[in-house]
């Protein structure tokens, strides 16, 4: 490890030991401090309720369906998928994929069958190269494949929350939601870093027959 990368994960280190989300999860046992900044969306949205079907895109390691699980009841259904592993949760479906390919994500559907979602999770992040014009294209294939998801398996009047990084495209990002979904909002929940430019958009009211004519991000 080079001495740039030590002092990185010794600030990441010192990070955590003082972060009071990152307390609360150990004392609750849950997954992540992720976590909370699902439950914080929940509480201003009204995402989750018994019964609901929930696809959790990139969930490993699992505390985004580990707060849904504990909204929907045993009448609702989670489907976590990701790259890498993750352990296994009761009620809660996994599947090992990589969605940024459309083979994964026909892997998915095949899976679903008839079945469609309700709502839609994604808290993935591309891998950040420092490099602007490459982190930008990261981001929005990153994007492309979350839509291409939503366009297979997201049941119409459905809801997708996702991570999103605010660059000066960002409206762009909007407004592509905006030809596929009624309503799309902005948020960052306090869990979220002051110094990260990560935010979420939560997009209700899906309209399948609209996302089709959605052209890709140039």
């Amino acid at each position: 490890m080079t001495r740039s990368a030590r002092t990185a994960a010794s600030k990441w280190q010192r990070f955590r030991q003082r972060d009071k989300y990152v307390r609360e999860a150990n004392r609750l046992d849950v997954r992540s401090r992720s976590y909370f900044k699902l439950a914080e969306l929940d509480q201003q949205f009204g995402l989750f309720k018994p019964g609901l079907t929930v696809l959790d895109l990139g969930a490993s390691p699992g505390g985004w369906s580990q707060y849904v699980q504990s909204r929907i009841g045993s009448d609702g259904g989670i489907i976590a998928v990701d790259i890498n592993p993750m352990k296994p949760l009761d009620g809660v479906q996994f599947m090992q994929l990589d969605l940024s390919t459309a083979a994964g994500t026909e892997q998915l559907g095949e899976c679903l069958g008839q079945r469609k979602v309700d709502v839609a999770l994604s808290d993935m992040a591309p891998n950040i190269t420092g490099n602007s014009l490459v982190d930008s294209r990261n981001y929005f294939d990153l994007y492309t494949s979350i839509f291409r998801i939503c366009n297979t398996v997201l049941a119409d009047s459905g809801t997708l929350v996702f991570k999103f990084f605010q660059t000066n495209e960002t409206h762009v990002l909007k407004q592509n939601c905006q030809l596929m979904f009624q309503s799309c909002r902005i948020y960052k929940p306090k869990p979220s870093r002051t110094n990260s430019q990560e935010a979420y958009i939560v997009a209700r009211d899906y309209q399948s027959h609209l996302a089709l004519q959605v052209p890709p991000f140039q």
